[in-house]
C-alpha cells in the first residue's frame, strides 16, 4: 500500500510540475513576452514539455539524450523546442549549474553539439554578482529546475536584436519588480 500512496503522490507531483511549467511559460516567457518567438511556438503545439523520470543525473542525462534525439527528429514544423523539467525541487541551483558540463559532454558525444543549445531555469537562478532578490534573475526563473533544448537553427538571429531583447526583458523586469513577478504565479 506504501509503493501505491509513494507512487500516486509522485504522479500528482509530476502533474503539478508540468502544470507549473507551463503557466510560467504562458504567464511569463509569452506573457510578458520575455521571449519574442515562444508565442507562436506555444501557439502552433510546437513545444514539448517532459518530466525527466526519476532523480538523479544519471536518469536526467538519458532524459536529454533522448529528449535531444526526438527534437532532431521531428520537423520544425511539429516541435520546435523541448523543456525537460527536472523532478527535484530541492535541486540546488549550484548544482544544477555542474550538470551543464555533463550535457554539453552528451550531445558532443551524439554530434548534436552544433545542432542543439541549453538553455537554464531554475527557482534559484542567479546571475553572478546579483543579490538573489533582484528581478533581473527572474528572467531564468522557472518553478522547477528545467533544461531548455532549442534548435540552433532557430537561434539564428542578429546580435543587435538581441541586444534589444535583453533591454527591453530589463526594463519590463524593472517595471514589473519582484512583486510583479511574484503575483504572476500568486494563484498557485
Amino acid at each position: 500500500m506504501a509503493s501505491e500512496t509513494d507512487s500516486a503522490a509522485t504522479d500528482a507531483r509530476r502533474v503539478e510540475a508540468l502544470a507549473q511549467t507551463r503557466q510560467w511559460v504562458e504567464r511569463a516567457i509569452v506573457g510578458l513576452g520575455l521571449c519574442p518567438f515562444a508565442g507562436p511556438v506555444l501557439a502552433a503545439g510546437r513545444l514539448r514539455i517532459v518530466m525527466a523520470p526519476g532523480a538523479g543525473a544519471e536518469n536526467w542525462l538519458q532524459t536529454v539524450a533522448e529528449q535531444a534525439r526526438a527534437l532532431i527528429m521531428a520537423a520544425p514544423a511539429e516541435l520546435e523546442t523541448t523543456l525537460v523539467v527536472l523532478p527535484d525541487p530541492a535541486l540546488a541551483f549550484e548544482d544544477f549549474n555542474d550538470l551543464l558540463d555533463p550535457i554539453e559532454d552528451l550531445l558532443a558525444s551524439m554530434a548534436l553539439d552544433d545542432d542543439i543549445q541549453i538553455a537554464v531555469f531554475h527557482p534559484q537562478f542567479r546571475f553572478a554578482g546579483t543579490p538573489d532578490d533582484d528581478v533581473q534573475n527572474c528572467v531564468h526563473r522557472a518553478p522547477w529546475p528545467t533544461l531548455h533544448l532549442l534548435r540552433r537553427e532557430s537561434l539564428d538571429i542578429a546580435p543587435q536584436r538581441v541586444s534589444e531583447i535583453i533591454e527591453r526583458n530589463e526594463r519590463r523586469l524593472q517595471e514589473l519588480g519582484i512583486n510583479g513577478w511574484q503575483a504572476l504565479f500568486d494563484d498557485r
